[in-house]
């Protein structure tokens, strides 16, 4: 009998719902354990309550949707009621398709009592387009208090100052990092979309009228017209800290390069900043051993080492392979159930029917005598591993570099995962985004044939 604040939030991927509410609606207790969850920034909080199961309903089809949420005291926070009438004549003005169907006449007013995270995506809004203004129009799955399917997403000004501000602020930290980032300014510049030519308040009225909203030591306007411009606007370093995520620590240490400890370039630009020396040094070798041949169309490649192989190996091995030491371990996949053992021939015959290995024996008789005269031969221990969630490759060969150590003896470079922020960014500017996956990348990798000796392994089709 309660109306309920519903917020769909696809960065969950868990539903939560106010646990004094559900209480208070006798909804059915699943799990009376409460538990912890991790939020963003890494911090944790705990729940108090359950587990709870109701269902939401009825859908267009009249079915109804199994809920499941963990209890939790507080949702979100409180969210300003917003009058949704200006909104609704502007979609009305724009498609005259929605005229005599119910609109929604209110959002806001409280705290979230129920959040739809992504793990059902069925029970989220299906976009339907955009209103000029900037804001989304969705058609949900459920009706709300006044009978309406349609709902919106996103800022507009009727929503009141703090939420442009915001925004607003949001887009400057955004655009700041940016330009202090290793992307092409100018590519940014011409690339925002010309919609947004509509929104032209700016940062200064909302740091006059709203002086605990942001915390800005140099604002400007932040317009758009037919010829986008950007204006940075300097962020405190507390305020930059929070976005950056794991680059706090960054922000902390001495800065130094391969040239000298006080470099000027390493100051400037965050990648450099976050390389030690040793980094640096990894990241050369790991370069030099890199070559791409343009003639035949491929990257061939030798194992960046850091140190001499046969004098480290042979310290390891305390001999002139690990021959013994792979064969134990190959000998315990064997007796793994049939089952297993079929999936893992299946995919070995696949990468040797790819070309990505090759057995020792069909090889040119020189390489096979380069191998066998090695003054080091490294075997990789190997194990099957599986992996259900993957369509492509539910079965997998995992080899074990670091049981022999040759991990120890190579170099690892820079850390080259992309920043999130930076991810989101390259994201806004252009038209489309695309994830995409090279198949079999680092088994299309060429390994250099004086290197053979260090890339065996066993493997028997019986």
């Amino acid at each position: 009998d309660s109306n309920m604040l519903t917020m769909f939030d696809t960065g969950a991927n868990i539903h939560l719902i106010q646990g004094a509410l559900a209480e208070q609606e006798h909804l059915e207790l699943i799990s009376n354990k409460p538990t912890t969850l991790t939020v963003v920034g890494g911090g944790a909080i705990e729940t108090q309550y359950g587990v709870f199961r109701f269902f939401l309903g009825p859908t267009p089809d009249g079915s109804f949707k199994e809920v499941i949420a963990q209890g939790i005291p507080d949702v979100t926070g409180h969210f300003n009621h917003a009058d949704l009438a200006i909104v609704n004549n502007e979609l009305l003005t724009h498609n005259k398709d929605f005229a005599g169907e119910p609109l929604p006449e209110r959002v806001g007013g409280s705290r979230a009592q129920l959040l739809l995270g992504i793990r059902d995506p069925s029970l989220h809004p299906t976009p339907l387009f955009r209103l000029p203004s900037g804001i989304g129009v969705y058609r949900s799955p459920f009706k709300d208090v006044s009978g309406a399917t349609i709902c919106y997403g996103g800022p507009h000004y009727t929503f009141g100052p703090d939420a442009d501000a915001s925004t607003m602020v949001m887009f400057a930290r955004m655009v700041t990092q940016y330009r202090n980032s290793v992307y092409d300014a100018s590519r940014f510049l011409l690339q925002i979309p010309n919609q947004c030519e509509s929104f032209d308040h700016s940062i200064s009225e909302y740091v006059t009228n709203h002086p605990g909203v942001v915390e800005v030591q140099k604002h400007c306007c932040l317009q758009y017209s037919s010829q986008p411009v950007v204006c940075k606007a300097a962020i405190p370093m507390a305020r930059y800290r929070e976005l950056m995520e794991d680059e706090t620590h960054d922000a902390l240490v001495s800065y130094r390069c391969s040239k000298c400890a006080e470099c000027e370039d390493c100051k400037k630009s965050g990648k450099t900043r976050a390389m030690t020396l040793r980094e640096r040094h990894e990241q050369e070798v790991i370069e030099r051993s890199v070559e791409i041949n343009e003639n035949l169309r491929r990257v061939e490649v030798r194992l960046p080492f850091l140190s001499d192989p046969v004098q480290a190996l042979r310290e390891k091995f305390k001999a002139a392979d690990n021959y013994r030491e792979a064969l134990k371990v190959y000998q315990s996949q064997c007796r793994k159930p049939t089952v297993q053992k079929e999936a893992v021939k299946k995919v070995h015959a696949d990468l040797v029917n790819l070309n990505f290995m090759q057995r020792l024996d069909t090889l040119p008789q020189d390489i096979q005598d380069q191998v066998s005269n090695a003054p080091i031969r490294h075997y990789f221990p190997w194990r099957m591993v599986f992996k259900e969630d993957s369509t492509s490759t539910p079965v997998r060969l995992v080899v074990d570099p670091s049981m022999t150590r040759l991990n120890m003896i190579l170099a690892k470079g820079e850390n080259v995962i992309g920043k999130i922020m930076d991810i989101l960014i390259r994201n806004q500017l252009g038209r489309y985004s695309a994830s995409l996956d090279i198949k079999k990348m680092y088994n299309q990798l060429k390994l250099h044939p004086s290197h053979y000796c260090y890339s065996l392994f066993l493997f028997h089709p019986s």
